[in-house]
């Protein structure tokens, strides 16, 4: 931060008289409701990401350092409300309007004098000079402009989905399979916000749960869903979010899409929250539990359909595997067709193979049990819950191990009751359907983190929260604990099995993380 870090008093003050001019021209502060206008916003996107209309150059004194505006934004050190602070004892100036204007400074030099001085010669009031750590930005006077007309809304602009007495949150209904799993997930999701709302809302903020419907066939996006009509977006299907082009470049929070996992790449919005771990973890964690039950070294196979989610399981389970010892004979894709599925097979009777580790859909490896069975070959079988979804096919195998990172919720637990009683308000009969335990996860952490945000809600602060470290407990699975990007809650999973005599899963592992070292 030694970049940014030191701003004198005096450097205080030239900004304190700059701002304070500007509102004894201006007037009042605008209200929250009013939108930015279009300079504004040019001048925000100054502010926050260092571009202009015309390129901008940040040079440092007794230094050689060129480099664009983009790499030392002004928000890199005065925070996203001009706020400041304090770093290594050395005070960042507030530059807040408010703040500023509550000093009542008065100076005789124009705006334009200041602005040319400060930020392009490091000369500020009084012909004084800045610290040689704040940088001299080379800008248009268009550029200028746009920066101090947002400077008077900085900290004081309008938050979308936003008002004083409620927050919007989106959720963007699937079409085709995940049709009916979306549409119960927002019979979920309402009961919750009813019952939060009972109790008085987020600090007297109602909480408003948007459903859009998913975009019907040939349309490109919901015309109706735009970044600026919510505050974030909860339990949406990325196939349907990655449609609509007005949240393409937003900042907008995406909490548990329903698609669960990271490497679900559909979704290009860059704020995802996942709730739970990857497919890659998945495979790491498949590979310990395989090779501390095993008492002796079987012989092993890795088959994987041909798709992201697929391969990164696959991935992580080759990783895993040479790290822990675990000698796989076989490692191969396999496509759902006859003639590849029966080639595989005899592969695996020519190899001698007496366990799989099996990354791909339900109806591959319902075609893969249908070829071992005609062979009268009994193979184990170590696999995802997640990617089995649909079932899993017994035939063929004799034990089948399942990793997840969802689990089996314990239905007379404590730590889930505020999730039983809400499926039974919402009149479910599918509790430990995987898309309600993962939306739900989802709205506990996004309660929590506006708590803990506190009445001054924005997008970047609920941002910041949740990616801050601090661990959110939700009854279902392991602590969610997020950091920098991509913003996944976990690498713990657990290992189920199938009860041969019932069909029915038990936990056979509980949540952990892989291995590090041997």
């Amino acid at each position: 931060m030694d970049r940014c870090s030191i701003f004198t008093t005096r450097f205080d003050r030239f900004w304190g008289i700059l701002i304070t001019l500007s509102f004894l021209s201006a007037g009042n502060a605008i209200s929250e409701s009013v939108s930015l206008t279009q300079q504004e916003q040019l001048g925000k996107r100054i502010y926050v990401q260092g571009i202009g209309t015309t390129p901008i150059e940040s040079n440092f004194v007794n230094s050689s350092i060129r480099a664009p505006a983009s790499q030392y934004p002004c928000i890199q050190c005065h925070g996203e409300s001009g706020q400041g602070g304090r770093e290594a004892g050395v005070k960042i100036a507030n530059i807040a309007p408010a703040v500023l204007a509550a000093r009542n400074l008065a100076h005789h030099q124009s705006i334009n004098d200041y602005l040319h001085g400060a930020i392009s010669s490091g000369i500020g009031a009084s012909g004084m000079t800045l610290h040689p750590v704040m940088p001299r930005y080379q800008m248009t006077e268009a550029d200028m402009s746009n920066l101090l007309a947002y400077l008077k809304r900085l900290g004081n602009e309008p938050v979308p989905g936003v008002t004083d007495n409620e927050i919007h949150v989106g959720m963007q209904l699937a079409s085709g399979p995940l049709a009916i799993a979306s549409s119960d997930v927002s019979r979920l999701l309402t009961a919750y916000f009813h019952e939060i709302n009972q109790r008085g809302g987020i600090y007297e903020r109602k909480l408003v749960l948007d459903i859009f419907p998913s975009p019907g066939k040939g349309d490109t996006e919901n015309q109706n869903m735009t970044s600026s009509s919510m505050f974030c977006l909860i339990a949406s299907p990325p196939g349907s979010l990655s449609k609509n082009t007005s949240l393409e470049d937003a900042d907008i929070p995406v909490l548990a899409p329903l698609m669960i996992f990271p490497e679900s790449d559909v979704l290009k919005l860059p704020n995802v929250f996942y709730m739970y771990a990857s497919f890659h973890d998945q495979g790491r964690v498949l590979v310990d539990f395989l090779h501390e039950k095993t008492t002796s070294q079987k012989t092993t196979a890795l088959l994987y359909s041909d798709d992201a989610m697929a391969r990164s399981g696959a991935e992580g389970a080759r990783q895993q595997s040479e790290l822990v010892g675990l000698s796989v004979i076989l490692d191969q894709s396999i496509a759902a067709n006859e003639v590849e599925v029966l080639a595989i097979v005899e592969e695996l009777q020519r190899k001698h193979i007496e366990q799989v580790i099996f990354f791909g859909p339900i109806s591959l490896q319902t075609q893969l049990g249908q070829v071992l069975q005609s062979r009268k070959i009994r193979l184990q079988l170590f696999s995802s819950a997640e990617l089995l979804s649909g079932g899993v096919a017994q035939q063929g195998f004799d034990d089948i191990y399942l990793a997840s990172s969802i689990g089996i919720p314990d239905t007379a637990s404590g730590d889930i009751s505020d999730y039983r009683r809400t499926v039974e308000l919402a009149g479910l009969l599918t509790p430990q359907n995987p898309f309600l335990l993962n939306a739900f996860a989802g709205v506990t952490v996004l309660i929590e983190a506006l708590k803990l945000n506190g009445r001054a809600l924005s997008r970047a602060s609920l941002v910041h929260v949740l990616e801050s470290g601090t661990p959110f407990k939700t009854g279902i699975g392991s602590a969610l604990r997020f950091g920098a990007t991509p913003f996944q809650g976990t690498h713990a999973v657990t290992i189920l099995a199938i009860d041969p005599t019932t069909g029915s899963l038990v936990t056979q592992l509980p949540f952990r993380e892989a291995r590090k070292s041997r």
